[in-house]
């Protein structure tokens, strides 16, 4: 049904009243009753079920009763009347119900106040006049095409106006809905249209550009609850300011007009960066759990489950459209967040399945950003650090099949199987061909390697051994101790072969008549095959993951060379090359059988093979190991008792395992050939502390500095000075302790972030820039995002990083300069994330905020960076492009990303 204005259609009578006449001998004034809602056209027959709706826009009560109903048709003929003949009354601001039943059954309905029975005839389907009549017009109205599932209604966003309701853009299909699903509100407030110009409290409406929404995820079949009220869909603003729902169109195919405008008096905002909800139900209790802050509108227009689409639009222009093929039961149909662009997510291979549960149970991220999806690189290509690569495999020939194990007894042969291929020469392993019997049974593809990302180079380097596996289930595979790549070809136990190659080429091969049970089948540095040694597991014997002994036993005085994996001789160690640096036989933070250690000096390089450890001029252990255990000259040698549960120790080089450090009265030994190279004895030791040797002051005493879970040490780096440690709020000013030097408010400012690298992924290349107007130590410094929500981090150093006024200090997510990015040295590294959008950083110390700056969005690839004349944390705190305080860096630095990381900020204008 359409409502149109009286003068393009042709007044059969006069001109519309302007609501300034006197409407008549009643005493009413034209304006005073206004028709405000209008049922002409229902699903079959119409007799009896039509009606229209008055409103008094008077200050006072008026009694309809002698007042004329008029309806005519367009064209001004077969003019019908009705005089209302019983006292109707309609409080100011009240409504009315005039319909086409008898009155003798209006008085019982609920919704109708007065019937006129036949007198009007049916209303015109396709157009018609009505008219309150008075001795003069007090209203009258024209419509065309009525609907059938829905009232025409006047805009519910103000008072019924009878100037207003001569406007056809004030008009629209009611779309509240009674329980036969036909949409109207008699007697009451009629829903907004949505066509005014503003919103809220005369708010100018800012419809959204071409470009400014992207439609990121959608929910179309929902598992936990009904589509009918569980499904969803989200769109995100790209806009760079605020902009308002208010009028955006919600369509599914393109070739058809909207099903649903989106109308509210209030203003529907969406500010930039925000992901907003439009859902088939606002109730958290009904709708799926769905967040009940990030639903914007409730919808009626539903979501097909297979083969679907969606569009969206205002004032006729396309803003956005998705399509998608079949939507997997309870779980959303999502974009990857690297292609946030209304043409990007026209492809469906930068779509994915939700896989973060929400609410009662179905999978998506409603409300919020999406997750990375596992998007198929193009054929050839990989990933590597985030960024799109060929695929460069590994010269064939230069992967050696060195190990198999066709014949499992602790498993089954279809789980345990295995093979190792040693690496020659670096490239990628993504497209090699496993066989036997001259086929190709299995390439190698994205997903195989489980420490790689599905999309990602298979990369290996010269030296690596590769375990080739049926499962990475160590529950199920024997426990085999490394998987690298899983593959599903059976090995068979006798008169067969493996063969390896890329492009039908073989690049290697081993064959075998026959293979022990339990036992690998292993090929020595000299390329003999025999049964492999060792344990491994849950029984079985082999070498998977490591150089295999050599075959009948190999010279004591001999070792693998690991840079060519051929046999060379032992380089042993001499006296006064090995000495003994610290002590830990009494760890609190694990027990005493897992998390004791010590550490030794090594002056110059040598083999550790061979080494012997013991106490009390007993040995107790040799180091012993195929591969040669190479040390470089001037290194630290962490000697472990266990790999695990040892309070995460750092830079285990070998685990001895059969001795133990006593407590108390404790002595330990180390030497070459019987020679005793070095003695320690210790009368007692402090629990959780290592006993640490200070070469400056030739003293031992406790360590301070903390390690892995707590206790205290430097396991693997140079020990503090004996006369200096730092101990509470302390720090290593070079072999001395000092006090830290603790900033005030003022004393510092975030000069510059990047949250949203674009050379390297968020993980590795995120940093911020801390610049100093003061002089102080970093150490101790509290790091989060709100301060409110508290710190995330806390910069532990135990050297002191002192900074000066005009030093600027990096802190970064990633310390490698070869994979953050190419950033310079830094400072710092944190443990937490910086969000790309509305989100926050701070710093503080012992709970006191020295600076905090909060961001709506950032640029990809480029820092956001303080203006150096505003370096204040007084004025910083919102940190977005604004040209002036704050603006996005011009300059490259390292692999290809913008701005000045340690480095004094350029002038933002």
């Amino acid at each position: 049904m359409a409502l149109v204005a009286l003068g393009p259609l042709g007044c059969p009578n006069d001109d519309v009243s302007d609501g300034n006449e006197t409407g008549g001998d009643c005493g009413l004034l034209a304006g005073d009753l206004v028709i405000s809602e209008i049922v002409a056209n229902v699903e079959g027959a119409d007799a009896g079920r039509e009606w229209f709706e008055i409103y008094n826009a008077s200050g006072d009560t008026i009694d309809l009763q002698g007042l004329t109903l008029v309806y005519e048709k367009i064209d001004g003929s077969g003019r019908k009347e009705h005089v209302i003949a019983r006292s109707v009354e309609i409080a100011p601001g009240g409504y009315a119900v005039v319909s086409s039943t008898l009155d003798e059954l209006a008085e019982d309905a609920p919704l109708v106040d007065y019937g006129y029975g036949g007198d009007l005839g049916e209303l015109g389907n396709t157009g018609g006049y009505l008219a309150v009549e008075c001795g003069a017009v007090i209203d009258e109205v024209y419509y065309e095409e009525a609907s059938e599932t829905a009232s025409r209604a006047l805009d519910g966003s103000s008072a019924p106006d009878a100037i207003a309701n001569n406007d056809l853009a004030n008009w629209c299909d009611s779309k509240t809905t009674d329980e036969a699903g036909f949409a109207a509100t008699p007697q009451a407030t009629n829903d907004p249209c949505g066509s005014a110009t503003t919103c809220g409290d005369g708010v100018e409406i800012v419809h959204p550009a071409v470009g400014d929404l992207v439609i990121t995820e959608v929910l179309p079949n929902p598992d936990i609850v009904g589509d009918d009220v569980g499904e969803w869909f989200e769109i995100h603003s790209l806009a760079a300011t605020e902009v308002h729902l208010n009028g955006v169109e919600i369509g599914k195919s393109l070739e058809d007009d909207a099903e649903e405008t989106i109308t509210n008096a209030e203003c529907i905002a969406l500010a930039p960066g925000q992901y907003a909800l439009v859902a088939a139900n606002v109730d958290a209790m009904v709708n799926g759990g769905l967040p009940p802050e990030a639903i914007v509108w409730e919808t009626g227009v539903s979501l097909t489950n297979n083969d679907g689409s969606l569009w969206l639009g205002v004032g006729g222009e396309l803003l956005d459209a998705v399509g998608w093929g079949s939507a997997g039961a309870g779980k959303s149909t999502q974009l990857d967040p690297d292609f946030l662009d209304p043409s990007a997510n026209d492809e469906l291979g930068n779509w994915c399945d939700g896989a973060e549960p929400y609410g009662a149970g179905d999978f998506g991220t409603p409300g919020a950003a999406n997750l990375e999806c596992l998007i198929a690189p193009p054929e050839g290509q990989c990933y590597e650090d985030g960024e799109l690569r060929d695929i460069s495999p590994v010269d064939n020939g230069d992967l050696e099949i060195t190990e198999l194990m066709a014949n499992p007894e602790v498993v089954d042969d279809s789980d345990g199987e295995w093979f190792e291929v040693l690496v020659k020469s670096a490239g990628d392993l993504n497209g090699l061909q496993i066989g036997k019997a001259g086929g190709v049974a299995h390439t190698v593809d994205f997903g195989d390697a489980p420490a790689f990302e599905s999309d990602a180079c298979i990369t290996v380097s010269p030296g690596d051994y590769v375990v080739f596996a049926h499962t990475s289930d160590t529950a199920v595979n024997g426990g085999l101790p490394q998987v690298d790549v899983v593959f599903d070809m059976a090995l068979n136990n006798s008169n067969s072969d493996l063969s390896i190659g890329f492009n039908d080429v073989v690049g290697d091969q081993a064959t075998w008549t026959s293979v022990s049970s339990g036992h690998s089948y292993s090929k020595d540095p000299l390329g003999t095959w025999c049964d492999g040694l060792g344990v491994y597991g849950d029984g079985d014997q082999g070498t998977p993951g490591l150089a295999n002994p050599a075959c009948g036993g190999g010279s004591p005085d001999a070792c693998i060379d690991p840079d060519n994996m051929l046999m060379r001789m032992i380089n042993p160690p001499a006296i006064g090359e090995l000495t003994i640096t610290e002590v830990m036989p009494d760890p609190s933070g694990a027990p005493d059988a897992s998390g004791e250690w010590f550490e030794l000096h090594a002056s110059a390089a040598f083999d550790l093979n061979g080494v012997q450890i013991g106490k009390n001029d007993v040995v107790n252990h040799t180091v012993s190991s195929d591969v040669c255990v190479e040390v470089d000259a001037d290194s630290y040698l962490v000697m472990a008792r266990s790999d695990v549960d040892n309070c995460d120790l750092p830079n285990i080089t070998y685990v001895y395992a059969d001795f133990s450090l006593n407590n108390s009265n404790g002595n330990l030994q180390i030497g070459h050939g019987d020679v005793v190279f070095d003695d320690y004895s210790w009368a007692s030791s402090s629990a959780g502390a290592a006993e640490s040797y200070d070469a400056m002051s030739m003293m031992w005493c406790d360590a301070v500095a903390p390690y892995g879970c707590g206790d205290l040490g430097t396991p693997g780096d140079p020990n503090p000075g004996c006369g200096g440690q730092p101990i509470g709020d302390q720090c290593m000013d070079g072999m001395l302790a000092r006090d830290i030097v603790v900033p005030s408010p003022g004393d510092l400012v975030i000069s510059e972030f990047m949250a949203n690298p674009d050379a390297v992924g968020d993980a590795a290349g995120e940093w911020f820039e801390v610049r100093a107007l003061a002089s102080f130590d970093l150490n101790g410094l509290e790091l989060g995002r709100l301060f409110m929500d508290g710190p995330m981090d806390t910069i532990d150093a135990v050297d002191c990083i002192a900074l000066t006024p005009g030093d600027t200090a990096l802190l970064a997510r990633n310390g490698d300069t070869m994979t953050n990015g190419g950033l310079p040295l830094v400072d710092f590294v944190f443990g937490f994330g910086l969000t790309n959008s509305n989100s926050a950083l701070h710093i503080a110390a012992a709970g006191v905020l020295l600076d905090e700056i909060t961001w709506t969005s950032v640029a990809t690839g480029s820092s956001t960076s303080l203006d150096p004349d505003s370096y204040d944390p007084n004025i910083n705190d919102i940190g977005n492009n604004d040209g002036a305080i704050w603006c996005y860096a011009q300059a490259l630095y390292g692999d290809g990303d913008k701005g000045s990381p340690g480095a004094d900020n350029p002038q933002c204008n």
